[in-house]
C-alpha cells in the first residue's frame, strides 16, 4: 500500500470517544505535544512532501472550528527516512498569511512554538484504505488567535503501528 495523499470522499465518523485500539496506538492518536517531534525520535531525516497548499472550498465536515471564512488547505505527506509515515490535512482561516507560505516546514513547528490550550480538541476516526483500516486524528489547535484544524493519518509504516504489526 502506498498511500501519499489525503484519502478523498471518504465518509469518517470523528468521535472524542476513546476507541478499541490497542494503548500503543492510542498514545499516538490522543498524544498532546508536537507530533513532529515525536516522529522526528524514530528517524535519522523527518521530511515533509507538499501534496496541496491552497485556497480551499472545504466540505462540512471538515468545517470544524472554522466557522464559514474561506480556508487554506495543506495536505501534506510526513516521510521518516523517506518512508510515507503520515498523511495530514490542514485548514485555516486564508487571512492567516504567515501559515500560506509553509512550504516545507512543518506546521507543528509553528504551533507549538505558541502555547496551546490545555483541553485542545481532539476527535479519533478511522478510514479503510485499500481494505486496511488506518486511524487518524483531528486537532483544532490555536495560531496567533485563529484556529487551525490539523488532520492526521497514520498510515502502515509509521511508528504508531511499529508494536501493533511488528512486535
Amino acid at each position: 500500500m502506498n498511500i501519499k495523499q489525503w484519502p478523498e470522499h471518504q465518509v469518517v465518523e470523528w468521535s472524542a470517544v476513546k476507541p478499541d485500539v490497542p494503548a500503543t496506538l492510542y498514545s499516538w492518536l490522543a498524544g498532546a505535544g508536537s507530533l513532529t517531534l515525536k516522529l522526528e525520535i524514530y528517524c535519522s531525516e523527518l521530511t515533509v512532501d507538499i501534496i496541496c497548499s491552497a485556497p480551499a472550498d472545504v466540505c462540512q465536515s471538515e468545517q470544524i472550528g472554522l466557522g464559514d471564512e474561506t480556508c487554506w488547505q495543506r495536505d501534506v505527506c510526513l516521510l521518516g527516512d523517506g518512508i510515507p509515515w503520515v498523511v495530514a490535512r490542514s485548514l485555516w482561516p486564508q487571512t492567516l498569511l504567515s501559515l500560506n507560505t509553509l512550504e516545507t516546514t512543518p506546521l507543528g513547528l509553528l504551533l507549538f512554538n505558541q502555547p496551546q490550550p490545555d483541553d485542545v480538541q481532539r476527535e479519533i476516526g478511522c478510514f479503510c484504505v485499500d481494505g486496511q483500516k488506518l486511524w487518524a486524528r483531528r486537532s483544532i489547535y490555536q495560531y496567533d488567535q485563529h484556529p487551525v484544524c490539523v488532520q492526521e493519518l497514520f498510515l502502515p509504516g509509521s511508528p504508531a503501528y511499529r508494536e501493533i504489526y511488528h512486535g
